[in-house]
């Protein structure tokens, strides 16, 4: 049986995302509906989520995955990389939106959500590494 606490936390994890995902869609909208205002005031909300989300799993989860689960460090050291790479995406969609190039603003943000879509399946995939070797220890 999975442990409830931790079936809580990959749903929360989840719904941070799916979150996150919603806030995308709005940027989207504004940008290409070419409303500068409602793009800037959608990043700034999108880039404070980020941020909160990344800043929870640096300081949250990847030290409990480092103590619990040593042989994940490299995937660990990957995801903080990519954060410093998403944070640096992030700065030149605002850059760009500071700007007023909405064209510039859209190019930026499609890296954005490249590299967003590789981090949540490189996350999905260290999760399911944990719960694959918690079940094994547990059956062992």
């Amino acid at each position: 049986m999975t442990d409830p606490s931790e079936t809580l936390a990959a749903l929360r994890w989840w719904q941070e995302h799916s979150a996150l995902d919603g806030m995308v869609e709005t940027l989207v909208e504004a940008i290409e509906g070419r409303d500068s205002d409602a793009a800037r005031a959608a990043a700034e909300d999108l880039f404070g989520a980020m941020d909160a989300h990344a800043r929870e799993e640096e300081a949250v989860y990847f030290p409990l995955i480092e103590r619990y689960g040593p042989d994940q460090a490299d995937a660990i050291r990957r995801a903080r990389a990519a954060h410093v790479e998403l944070r640096e995406d992030l700065d030149a969609v605002r850059s760009a939106l500071g700007g007023g190039d909405l064209p510039a603003a859209r190019g930026a943000l499609e890296q954005l959500l490249e590299r967003f879509r590789l981090h949540e399946e490189a996350e999905a995939r260290l999760l399911d590494q944990l719960r694959a070797g918690s079940a094994a220890e547990r059956s062992g």
